[in-house]
């Protein structure tokens, strides 16, 4: 975070990107839209567990490092923000994540997420929280509805569980995109 410097109003997308799954893909679809249409920079801030703690997250169930998903939105956002998740990250406030990071650092005049997404100290804020601060701080939120595929909603969590029983040709679906090692 330290490294973005633009002071342009922005779409952004936050959460953790691993994989870049159809999901994802709609996410950074809507802020390349936004970024179009409305003449802001594109912004997609993926937060990297990986430096949360090596005994919290096994780096072998990401499905993803760093430098495949900066080639998979390579030329296709204008920022890609690798934001480690560090204590400092992982203890602020709900508000002030919204005031000192969607605002302060990215300028959000755009802020994309699924249904899900969750932030602040003990993740107190989602959502709901994001609607009710838009009108305060300026920014418009767009909330999109999961993706499924048949009767599973994509998620990494369950692209890893399918990766594990060797179904490449489901993972793949998932992805959107042929998984390699």
């Amino acid at each position: 975070l330290k490294d973005y410097h633009d002071d342009s109003q922005t779409a952004v997308t936050l959460g953790k990107f691993d994989g870049v799954h159809r999901g994802h893909e709609k996410l950074v679809e809507k802020v390349i839209e936004y970024a179009d249409t409305a003449g802001v920079k594109s912004v997609v801030c993926a937060f990297d567990m990986l430096a949360f703690s090596k005994k919290h997250v096994d780096e072998r169930c990401i499905l993803m490092t760093k430098e495949e998903r900066e080639d998979r939105l390579h030329d296709r956002v204008d920022y890609l923000v690798d934001c480690p998740f560090t204590d400092e990250i992982r203890q602020m406030r709900a508000e002030d994540f919204i005031r000192n990071i969607i605002i302060g650092t990215f300028h959000a005049a755009y802020v994309v997420v699924g249904t899900d997404f969750q932030f602040g100290y003990n993740k107190e804020g989602d959502i709901y929280m994001l609607a009710q601060y838009q009108e305060r701080y300026g920014y418009r939120l767009i909330v999109l509805e999961k993706i499924r595929y048949e009767n599973h909603i994509i998620s990494s969590t369950y692209t890893k569980k399918i990766l594990g029983t060797g179904n490449m040709d489901l993972v793949g679906r998932l992805l959107g995109y042929s998984y390699g090692i």
